[in-house]
């Protein structure tokens, strides 16, 4: 790519901004799920995910974030009211769930793509 637009840079900051606020709201049905009563909004919730995304993308020395993101996770639920010990529920749970979002599919294709490759050679 030579050149990115005005217009196509707008573009991914308001898609990235809509996906933060659907991960953040799926958040907050994960908390819903794994606790009998949930004290933080869902506004805490979005930013929760948001912050922890970048906390993250920041801390490059670990991979995809390991600790950081729950870390910021736990910090932004536990200020906004939520008792410490389920907001660190939540952010362990929800690190083991994205990260099966990203390895099982993964997986299952590299498979698909295996038995592919076996059956035309």
């Amino acid at each position: 790519i030579d050149s990115v637009s005005a217009a196509t840079m707008w573009t991914l900051v308001w898609t990235v901004a809509v996906s933060w606020v659907l991960w953040g709201i799926a958040l907050l049905g994960l908390s819903h799920a794994l606790l009998q009563t949930v004290t933080a909004s869902v506004a805490a919730h979005i930013a929760a995910w948001a912050g922890a995304f970048l906390a993250g993308l920041i801390v490059v020395f670990a991979p995809a974030g390991l600790g950081a993101r729950e870390g910021v996770m736990q910090a932004v639920l536990t200020r906004s009211g939520m008792p410490a010990a389920d907001a660190l529920v939540v952010a362990v749970v929800s690190r083991v769930w994205v990260t099966a979002l990203d390895v099982v599919p993964a997986v299952i294709l590299l498979a698909i793509r295996r038995r592919r490759y076996n059956t035309s050679v």
